[in-house]
């Protein structure tokens, strides 16, 4: 975990425990009051307790009597977000902060880095030096009295007790050995009751409490309401001491140890870790309570026990957080329309609408229609949906007092959970925003809006352009997947680089050149169809980022080959999470240059054996190619389980059967390559010409009056006017299919000569 996560972690538990302490406040209040006096200061200690525990610990059970308002004020996604929010729990406060306070925070299009990670990495080292300085105060403070109490001489008859010059009040100090520690000339009978108010403490073990309360307090320092509980604690320690020594004395006993107090009473030291001194606190209140102390009854002491009871289950526990429940691996379908923005000329259906899907690690998955292929938006993050916030998004947009705006509110009102994904496109900076809200009775929601940038890249006010009702009628959504491993595809640039370029790469893994070493851990006929292949290693997404950034020159990056081969960044989301794909994979990227964009490049097999990664990729190449050297990637999501034991990485590329046209069997992953690369179309033009069997061989000219329509085509690069068939009787070809690549303009037709 970095140090600004843990910050944020550390945030938020100070957020709820400072909901306890505001508790433990107003309890003190109320046992001010006649009646309430007579609970013992003792259990106001152990709502303390609750209050420390709840520092202590990352976590809470969760409970519907919860009175915390928000666990995670501050979610770890707030480092990513491209407008970041926090849940407070307090709708009105969550409305003054995400609307006038966070907005300055969120990124603009381009941004290397999210203004909320730079506040938070300050913030948190901010944080870590001013933990260090208390850690380091109170050692020095031990210390010094540790030095000065080096000579102080035990008194007699007492077992644990010394005098010392040093000491202007009496106090215990020490942990493993604690001693009491009393001033010169101290008169029997104040000594007596001294001795007894120290020995309470360390029979309560008071002498390892407060130090823990200022270790606690040296953490989370830069929380006010957690200084004032460190000085109430010091006060209700020596309170419930007090009681302790004081509930078998007589009333004449009792003025006695009062009139001791007020003797030994010094004016109050700086806040300290130790040590635990006899009248260094409240001493005015702490008198009056000597004086009117009484035992508490029966009653009271149930009714003490209740009131921690209560309290421990109202503000040790985390609030139950209502879970958005989409079942993983599952196809969510359209169900009903709530809202479409009639500005735009696109119209969406019931036919239209994409079908949504999330998998094990909360990454949004849309599938378009008509497509296969799924397609990553992002990571679901927890998002604070109200009123408010939704009549902002819709102003302008609907009739506030329409039925349409009504059944928004509805569901708003009745909203168990909500999470939202955004995806950044890389050209344009505009983003894509998903809502998903889940209503009490289980029903999701899905508001799709949109934010555009300006010229000079802020993005404008978010626009809502529909949503509608999703059911998951039972059917299993193939998300990308292979095996254990991922892989995706990407446009690397043209032309091609040079591998020995590429090889000196400082992310180059180590790509074995002498083959024949291997031949006792691959199969040797796999083995014949190796190549040099370079292959690039990434092991976190600050590897991917810097790769990214010192090498825009030598590959592309955010550009695709057409409609064919997806852009590096867009292949990269199709893992999900890019927190989520370092944390459990790293990336190897193999880099394939090809004499020609037609070429295609699919993983059939990968094997982790003996420390080698072997990969086996296919190479179809059609018969007509265009004449363009350029250079494709082949990322590949391998568990981490396996890659700490990978040495070396081999890349076997075998060249397919070459058929013009490719059969979708060809492929073992993805079932649909187009589909799978890119989001897919509305409709599907793809089609499969005929074999030519009738066709007659011969020459071929070419008729510049013929359209592309009338014919076969060809692309005017290969600059020829022949073309030969082979004679009828031998192996009959597919017709070229080409056409999806070009427009009607770049196509000339061919035709038999007489």
């Amino acid at each position: 975990m970095t140090s600004a996560k843990l910050f944020l972690s550390v945030c938020n538990l100070a957020a709820s425990a400072g909901w306890a302490v505001i508790a433990v406040m107003l309890i003190r209040l109320l046992l001010g009051l006649p009646g309430l006096r007579r609970i013992p200061r003792r259990y106001v200690c152990l709502l303390w307790a609750v209050v420390g525990l709840r520092l202590v610990f990352p976590f809470s059970p969760e409970s519907v009597l919860s009175l915390i308002p928000s666990a995670e004020v501050l979610p770890q996604t707030i480092l990513y977000d491209s407008t970041p929010t926090v849940t407070t729990g307090v709708p009105a406060l969550n409305a003054v902060i995400n609307d006038a306070v966070m907005p300055s925070f969120a990124p603009n299009p381009g941004d290397s880095v999210n203004p909320m990670q730079v506040l938070t990495a300050i913030g948190s080292w901010v944080w870590i030096a001013g933990a260090v300085l208390m850690l380091v105060y109170m050692l020095v403070s031990y210390l010094f009295l540790y030095r000065r109490m080096r000579f102080a001489t035990r008194l007699a008859g007492e077992d644990g007790v010394y005098e010392s010059d040093a000491v202007s009040s009496p106090f215990v100090f020490g942990l493993i050995r604690p001693k009491i520690y009393l001033p010169y000339n101290m008169d029997a009978e104040t000594r007596s009751h001294v001795i007894a108010h120290e020995r309470a403490h360390l029979s309560r073990g008071d002498h390892f409490i407060k130090p823990a309360a200022f270790l606690l307090l040296s953490v989370y320092w830069f929380h006010p309401l957690l200084w004032a509980a460190y000085i109430l604690l010091c006060r209700d320690i020596e309170s419930a001491c007090d009681e302790r020594a004081a509930r078998d004395m007589t009333a004449a006993e009792r003025k006695s140890y009062a009139a001791a107090l007020v003797r030994c009473s010094v004016r109050a030291r700086q806040i300290t870790a130790c040590p635990l001194a006899f009248g260094e606190t409240g001493v005015k209140r702490r008198v009056t309570a000597i004086l009117d102390y009484r035992r508490p009854t029966l009653w009271v002491l149930i009714a003490a026990v209740v009131l921690c009871v209560v309290f421990a289950v109202c503000f040790g526990t985390n609030p139950q957080v209502h879970s958005f429940e989409m079942m993983p691996w599952t196809e969510y379908r359209f169900a009903a329309f709530a809202y479409q923005n009639g500005m735009y000329s696109y119209v969406l259906t019931a036919e239209t609408a994409p079908s949504f899907a999330v998998d094990e690690d909360d990454t949004l998955w849309i599938q378009y229609s008509g497509g296969t292929a799924w397609t990553s938006v992002g990571k679901l993050a927890e998002y604070s949906v109200t009123e408010k916030s939704l009549s902002a998004l819709f102003d302008g947009y609907v009739d506030a007092d329409g039925s349409e705006f009504a059944s928004l509110k509805n569901t708003v009102r009745a909203c168990r959970a909500a999470r939202r994904a955004e995806y950044v496109h890389p050209a344009t900076g505009d983003v894509d925003i998903y809502t998903l809200i889940q209503r009490d009775n289980g029903d999701i929601l899905v508001l799709y809006s949109h934010r555009f940038p300006d010229a000079d890249g802020t993005l404008n006010e978010e626009i809502p352009r529909w949503a509608y009702r999703i059911m998951a009628p039972g059917t299993r959504a193939e998300l990308p997947t292979y095996d254990s491993y991922r892989v995706a595809y990407a446009y690397a640039g043209s032309p091609a680089p040079d591998y020995n370029e590429i090889h000196r790469m400082p992310y180059a893994d180590h790509t074995i050149e002498a083959f024949t070493q291997l031949s006792e851990y691959v199969d040797p006929e796999r083995l014949r169809h190796a190549s040099v292949i370079p292959v690039l290693r990434f092991a976190s997404a600050d590897d991917l980022r810097q790769f990214r950034e010192a090498y825009r020159d030598a590959f592309v990056f955010d550009d695709s080959l057409g409609d064919r081969i997806p852009a590096f960044d867009y292949a990269v989301r199709t893992f999900g999470d890019s927190e989520a794909l370092f944390r459990d994979n790293v990336l190897f990227v193999a880099c394939i240059n090809a004499p020609s964009g037609s070429h295609v490049f699919s993983v059939s097999q990968i094997t982790a054996e003996n420390g080698v990664l072997a990969v086996d990729i296919d190479r179809y190449a059609p018969e007509l190619c265009t004449d363009d050297e350029i250079s494709h990637f082949v990322l590949i999501a391998v568990p981490r389980t396996v890659a700490e034991k990978t040495e070396a990485v081999v890349v076997l590329l075998e060249n397919a059967p070459s058929p013009t046209v490719i059969p979708d069997e060809a492929f073992d992953f993805p079932e649909n390559y187009a589909d799978t690369l890119n989001p897919p179309r509305e409709t599907d033009n793809t089609q499969q010409a005929p074999a030519y069997e009738d066709t007659p061989s011969g020459t071929f000219t070419v008729d510049p009056d013929v359209t592309a329509s009338d014919g076969f085509a060809l692309h005017p690069e290969y600059e020829t006017s022949e073309l030969v068939i082979p004679p009828n009787g031998e192996e009959n070809e597919t017709r070229p299919d080409i056409e999806d690549e070009f427009s009607d303009e770049d196509f000339i037709v061919i035709e038999p000569t007489e």
